[in-house]
C-alpha cells in the first residue's frame, strides 16, 4: 500500500497521512487520480443511470485534477473538519476529526509516516539498482563479444557497485522494518500500561466505595469459617440419637396398644401370641419381619382341647 494508513484498536481506518505536494505515489494528488480511476470503472457496473452518471463525472474530475485543484480540495477538507495540513503532510480523517483528539498526529505517528516514506523510497531505489545492474551486465557481455574488453570491464564495475548498493539498501530496509515493528510494539505497550493504570484505579475506587480494608475482609472470612464450623457441629449433634428425651413408659404403652390392634385384626388360628422381652429400657431391638412361606403345608394342631369346651356326644 503506497498510502500510509493508521488504524484504531479494532482495525478500522482512523487516518491517512499523505504528501501535500507533488504527484508521487504517496501524495494527495496521486490518491485523487487513483480515486478517479475507481469512480470511472465503477460507473460501468449495474445501477441506475443517474448514479452511473454521477460516478462518471466524479471520476473524470478526479482523474484529471490539477495542482491548484488539489490545493483547493485539501483546504476544503480542512474546513469541513476531515483533514489537517501540517507542513508538507496532509492527514485525512475518513470519519471526521475526532472531538476528543487533541492533536491530529503525534510524534510517533510522524515517525511511522517518515519510516513508511523512507521504506518506499528505499524499495524504489532497490528496483532501479536491479535494473541498472541487469543493464550493465547486458552491456558488458555485448562489448566483450565485440572484443572491447576495457569497456566491458567498466560495465562490470558498474554492475558490481550496483549490487553492493542493493545489499546496503536491503540492510537499511531491514533496519527500518525492525524499527517500525518496535515502534508499533511500544505504542501497544503504552495502551497496555494505560489499561493497567485504569484497572488499578477502578479497583481502588471499588475498595474505597465499599469501605472495606484487608483487615476487615480477613476478619469477615474468619467469622464465616467459624460460623460454618458451628453450624456443622450443631447439625452433627442434632443427628445423634438422644435417649434421655424419649419416655420409656410412653413407649411401653404405645407398644401395648399396637399389640391389641394386631390381635383384633388377626382372625387366623395360626397366629401365635408374641411376647416381647425388653432386656433394657434404653435398648431397642428392631428385627426385620419375615413373611410366612405360602407353599408350606398346613400342620396338624397338637394342642389339646380345653376341658371347659363341650365335647361331642357319642352317637
Amino acid at each position: 500500500m503506497m498510502f500510509f494508513v493508521l488504524g484504531d484498536n479494532i482495525g478500522e481506518v482512523e487516518r491517512i497521512m499523505l504528501e501535500r505536494n507533488g504527484w508521487s505515489k504517496g501524495s494527495l494528488g496521486a490518491l485523487c487520480r487513483q480515486a478517479g480511476k475507481f469512480f470511472t470503472s465503477s460507473s460501468k457496473e449495474d445501477g441506475s443511470e443517474k448514479d452511473a452518471f454521477i460516478r462518471l463525472c466524479i471520476g473524470k474530475l478526479l482523474s484529471t485534477i490539477s495542482t491548484e485543484a488539489v490545493d483547493l480540495l485539501a483546504a476544503t477538507l480542512c474546513q469541513a473538519n476531515y483533514a489537517v495540513i501540517e507542513e508538507n503532510t496532509v492527514t485525512m480523517f475518513p470519519g471526521g476529526f475526532p472531538s476528543g483528539l487533541k492533536e491530529s498526529s503525534s510524534k510517533s505517528d510522524h515517525a511511522m509516516y517518515q519510516i513508511h516514506v523512507t521504506k518506499r523510497a528505499t524499495h524504489n531505489r532497490i528496483q532501479r539498482l536491479e535494473k541498472d545492474a541487469e543493464t550493465a551486465k547486458t552491456n558488458a557481455i555485448s562489448y566483450q563479444k565485440k572484443k572491447m574488453t576495457k569497456v566491458a570491464l567498466v560495465y562490470m564495475r558498474r554492475r558490481k557497485a550496483a549490487l553492493e548498493e542493493i545489499d546496503r539498501c536491503a540492510a537499511i530496509l531491514e533496519n527500518l522494518t525492525a524499527g517500525e515493528l518496535r515502534l508499533e510494539r511500544a505504542k501497544g505497550d503504552v495502551q497496555v500500561v494505560q489499561s493497567y493504570t485504569q484497572l488499578k484505579e477502578a479497583l481502588q475506587d471499588v475498595r474505597r466505595s465499599s469501605g472495606m480494608e484487608n483487615d476487615d475482609v480477613e476478619e469477615l472470612m474468619s467469622d464465616i469459617r467459624e460460623e460454618m464450623e458451628l453450624a456443622n457441629s450443631d447439625a452433627l449433634t442434632e443427628a445423634v440419637y438422644n435417649s434421655d428425651v424419649i419416655d420409656e413408659d410412653e413407649l411401653y404403652e404405645e407398644f401395648r396398644l399396637l399389640e391389641l390392634e394386631c390381635d383384633k385384626k388377626s382372625h387366623s388360628p395360626r397366629n401365635l401370641d408374641v411376647k416381647v422381652d425388653f432386656q433394657s429400657g434404653k435398648e431397642v431391638v428392631d428385627e426385620p419381619t419375615q413373611s410366612p412361606v405360602t407353599d408350606e403345608k398346613p400342620q396338624k394342631s397338637t394342642s389339646k382341647p380345653n376341658s371347659d369346651e363341650a365335647s361331642p356326644m357319642p352317637s
